[in-house]
């Protein structure tokens, strides 16, 4: 590729072109097709570039401006492009950004590369006066890399994936490129995918102009996946950006959900990229709308980015906008039927500023009192999902006096929040159970919705804010949530730590247990001998006598344990297919049992229990049960399988020998979990006197307790 110059990308089109998609930041927002695509809706495009040390750096610049407003906005997506590493480049782009932006009167300039979180990108950019911003385009994404051969591509996706893949092509579903003419299908099909997931679409000609535009540069690709009648099932539309192609837009029909028409989609949408030569195979976003779980079943590596940067250049008019923007979606959302929620202007703003001591924040945008349909989607099977912030647990928690709130965040994340009032105080003490989510974010990322949250809580006269997001140890997490005015607290949920036994999809049982300590698997080998069996219960039959021995467990050890409340919650998670339960039988009777939740796209262990006074005489119970749920997850894919914590309160470090929890975690380790340190839970005390007043502090601390 020659060397171009700053002059020569500013003013030549196909010169600009070609220097994106020969960078390693280029992306589809910054070729001219995408110019085009958005002068349809009054953008206009500008090509600001500067030469740099180690070459040219520049953006291309959208601009708008709603009449009669005298004022606009700029944005360059996915910019900037090129020399990114040099710090003068940067200033000098961003000095240029100015003067464009003053000549245009616009109040503020957003950009959002794709570069990671570490990049020193972003220390130029904020040395010449960039902030971080709510995102504009997706932070988080899966590449899979095309370069390895189609056999490779094929064993990295998950073995249930391959199923569902081999099931669409025995049901007569076929995949082809359907060009122009598929358009009118494809938005069919994107419709009813919207109105399912709850997500605004656009006009049909904004989809129809974006295709067309990559199209007539060789550009894009429009599959579609049909039933064996020819109705559309499952679409996607592809743009490629150099050795890169991206999927910005896809859905399917009810039809395709239940013949798995989009698992073969995706699948030949990978598979015919590879064929095309290109290299990298971008999802464009996950964990959005519930798809995390079913993008990550293809491989692929998980990228993460910086976000969106801002350049404020009017301040009070960038105040204005925000307020604007917010009810134009709001308005959008009511008129295609979807749930809005509330919609936060200046309250959220000023809330946000008072919640957040100095952190980032990403604000709650909307409330509600019931659940979206997607919600479980978006907080339990998500990547770092719990099913303590799902429906199921909120109705459990709301059958004891809790308040849900089903919230949502700037950036499309969301979380449940419980209140509870405590008389005689004010006011009510909040609780987000393993809340907020990561949903595969930046630890940042999490502590600035924790954030939000305090904002939000202390706009409804919370006390006390508590959050316990599952996340591994991280020191920026600590940093981001003092800077924002949290806390470390004691443990509202019984454990802290995990023990993770790591699996490798599509391995053989046999392998994962020799694994397994000889004297584990003889256990195993001698339980079975002696007659006991590990069975599961789909229908929960055995769940009151499992409750019992829970029962004794709990008095023997000196904890509370509501078991007809209990057995109400876990029926409701085995009915909603958020828990999993075996027992072990001998001789009819239940001698141990085990619960399971299915959460983040694993099993984690949530109850464990056994006859205390058949140890001798049945040894092995639960090492068996143990076993055999970890052998399901292997036979389903599954990269992990968690054994729950063994840390308790007063003990949260590593057990050591002689220490009461020991053994415990002997036993899991002999499984071959490994300790994992996370992060400890955090409070936002809101209002200081009312927390400090008499008693206060324990009758907060106490409600919290009753949501183990």
């Amino acid at each position: 590729m020659p060397v171009r110059t700053a002059a020569e990308l500013r003013s030549d089109p196909a010169a600009w072109d070609a220097f994106v998609e020969a960078a390693p930041t280029g992306a589809y927002p910054q070729l001219t097709a995408w110019a085009e695509v958005k002068a349809h809706n009054g953008w206009a495009a500008r090509r600001v570039v500067v030469d740099g040390g180690s070459g040219p750096l520049g953006v291309q610049l959208l601009t708008y401006r709603r009449r009669p407003v005298p004022l606009g906005i700029g944005y360059a997506p996915r910019g900037p492009v090129g020399a990114v590493e040099d710090r003068e480049a940067v200033a000098a782009l961003t000095e240029r950004l100015r003067a464009v932006g003053r000549a245009r009167r616009l109040v503020e300039i957003s950009l959002d590369p794709e570069v990671g979180a570490d990049h020193p990108l972003l220390d130029s950019l904020r040395a010449a006066g960039w902030r971080p911003a709510e995102s504009l385009q997706p932070d988080r994404s899966r590449i899979v890399d095309l370069t390895l051969p189609e056999d490779a591509l094929w064993s990295a996706v998950r073995p249930k994936w391959r199923q569902y893949v081999g099931k669409a092509r025995r049901a007569g579903v076929t995949v082809g490129d359907a060009g122009e003419d598929g358009l009118d299908a494809f938005y069919e099909v994107y419709v009813e995918t919207a109105r399912r997931a709850g997500f605004v679409v656009r006009a049909e000609r904004a989809y129809a102009d974006v295709y067309r535009a990559f199209a007539a540069r060789d550009r894009a690709r429009l599959l579609i996946a049909r039933l064996p009648d020819g109705s559309p099932a499952a679409t996607l539309i592809l743009l490629a950006c150099g050795p890169t192609v991206v999927e910005p837009y896809g859905g399917m029909t009810a039809a395709g959900a239940e013949t798995r028409a989009n698992y073969l989609l995706k699948w030949e949408a990978i598979r015919s990229s590879r064929e095309r030569g290109y290299r990298r195979y971008d999802m464009w976003g996950i964990a959005h709308a519930g798809i995390d779980h079913f993008k990550t079943g293809f491989g692929g590596e998980e990228v993460a980015y910086a976000g969106t940067m801002k350049l404020v250049l009017n301040g009070p008019a960038v105040r204005l906008g925000q307020v604007a923007r917010r009810a134009q979606v709001a308005l959008a959302r009511r008129s295609q039927g979807l749930p809005v929620g509330e919609v936060r202007t200046r309250g959220a703003e000023a809330g946000a500023r008072a919640g957040s001591a100095g952190g980032q924040v990403v604000p709650v945008t909307s409330e509600a009192s019931s659940p979206p349909a997607d919600w479980d989607e978006t907080t339990v099977a998500v990547s770092g999902g719990s099913v303590l912030q799902g429906t199921v647990s909120a109705a459990h928690r709301a059958a004891e006096g809790w308040t849900p709130w089903y919230l949502g965040f700037a950036d499309g994340r969301r979380a449940l929040v419980l209140t509870h009032p405590q008389p005689p105080l004010p006011g009510v003490v909040a609780y987000a159970p393993r809340g907020p989510v990561s949903a595969g974010d930046s630890p940042a990322r999490v502590a600035a919705r924790a954030a939000g949250l305090a904002a939000w809580a202390r706009g409804h006269g919370a006390i006390v804010l508590g959050v316990d997001p599952e996340l591994d140890a991280d020191a920026g997490f600590e940093t981001a949530m003092a800077r924002s005015g949290f806390r470390v607290t004691e443990e509202i949920q019984p454990s802290r730590h995990r023990m993770l036994v790591p699996l490798t999809p599509g391995e053989d049982p046999d392998a994962v247990l020799a694994r397994v300590a000889k004297q584990t698997r003889q256990r195993i080998r001698g339980a079975e001998k002696g007659g006991t069996a590990a069975v599961e219960d789909p229908a929960g039959e055995h769940l009151e006598a499992f409750a019992a021995l829970h029962g004794a467990t709990a008095d023997r050890k000196g904890f509370a344990f509501d078991e007809i409340r209990v057995v109400h919650w876990w029926r409701a998670a085995l009915a909603a297919g958020q828990a999993r339960f075996w027992v072990a039988l001998h001789d009819g009777d239940v001698v141990g049992g085990l619960l399971v939740l299915r959460q983040g796209g694993h099993l984690a262990t949530a109850y464990s229990a056994d006859r205390a006074d058949l140890r001798k005489t049945l040894p092995g119970t639960m090492h068996l049960l143990r076993w055999t749920v970890i052998r399901s997850a292997v036979e389903a894919g599954d990269d992990r399988v968690d054994l729950a914590g063994v840390d308790v309160r007063g003990a949260r470090s590593k057990p050591a020998p002689g220490d009461a929890q020991h053994g415990l975690y002997e036993h899991k380790a002999s499984f071959g979990a490994v300790w994992t340190e996370s992060a400890p839970a955090h409070e936002a005390i809101l209002r200081p006197w009312v927390y400090r007043a008499s008693l206060a502090g324990r009758a907060v601390r106490r409600a919290l307790r009753r949501l183990r």
